[in-house]
């Protein structure tokens, strides 16, 4: 993005689902809760205006989900990277910061927060 460009952030925050990640044995063949969020960044005027021509967190949350339908997945990292590219491959996203935490390790959360941009 240009310098002075003004951007909107569409955002979903804290999206848990249930899911089977891990790389260490005992996390195999069981489900943990992990927390999603993710925040786009879109250019003002990317779009024609008018509701069709917004980019909708209902795109987000779609992707997001998708992490439901991969199986085992054994680290967040994919999990960010797979969501991450959906969400940029719409051409009105300049950028995304994507955040996957597990829930279940322990006191809080662990996970990673990227950020990819065109």
């Amino acid at each position: 993005m240009e310098a002075g460009t003004r951007i909107d952030r569409v955002f979903v925050r804290d999206l848990v689902l249930e899911l089977e990640i891990g790389v260490f044995a005992h996390e195999h063949g069981r489900r943990q809760r992990v927390r999603f969020s993710a925040e786009a960044e879109i250019p003002v005027g990317a779009g024609a205006r008018g509701p069709e021509g917004y980019y909708s967190y209902d795109l987000m949350i779609e992707a997001i989900r998708a992490s439901e339908k991969r199986g085992h997945v054994e680290l967040v990292e994919s999990h960010a990277e797979a969501i991450a590219a959906r969400i940029l491959a719409d051409e009105r996203v300049a950028a995304v910061t994507v955040r996957v935490e597990k829930l279940d390790l322990g006191p809080g959360a662990a996970g990673i927060e990227i950020r990819r941009s065109r």
